[in-house]
């Protein structure tokens, strides 16, 4: 009978050892996501300027198309933005809060996002 305990013994001392092995990988995951809070919160808002940078871009491309038909419908009418919401036109909006402008050379500018 001896032998039973001191077998049942060494067994819950491995169950042991194996519970605080699962416990250190799972502390390590977590504390390895946790201590690098700024990088990933840098990450993320690099994400979403350049998110918000191409959706930007996509959108002006839409404005020229709108506005090559704005001036098919409409001839001899100045192309302004708020010319072409006056007559129905849906114009998208920056994703950024940026606002358009139509250049006198015909291209749209964003103010907060360049190019």
């Amino acid at each position: 009978m001896m032998m039973m305990k001191s077998a049942r013994s060494a067994f819950a001392f491995i169950e042991l050892l194996l519970v605080l092995v699962v416990l250190a990988i799972l502390a390590s995951g977590y504390f390895g996501v946790t201590g690098n809070l700024a990088q990933n919160r840098a990450t993320y808002e690099t994400s979403i300027t350049r998110a918000n940078d191409t959706a930007c871009k996509a959108n002006r491309t839409v404005m020229r198309t709108t506005i090559q038909l704005y001036s098919i419908s409409n001839p001899g009418k100045p192309v302004t933005i708020e010319a072409m919401r006056q007559t129905g036109q849906n114009l998208p909006t920056c994703p950024g809060g940026g606002q358009y402008k139509i250049q006198p050379d015909g291209t749209i500018t964003c103010g907060k996002h360049p190019g």
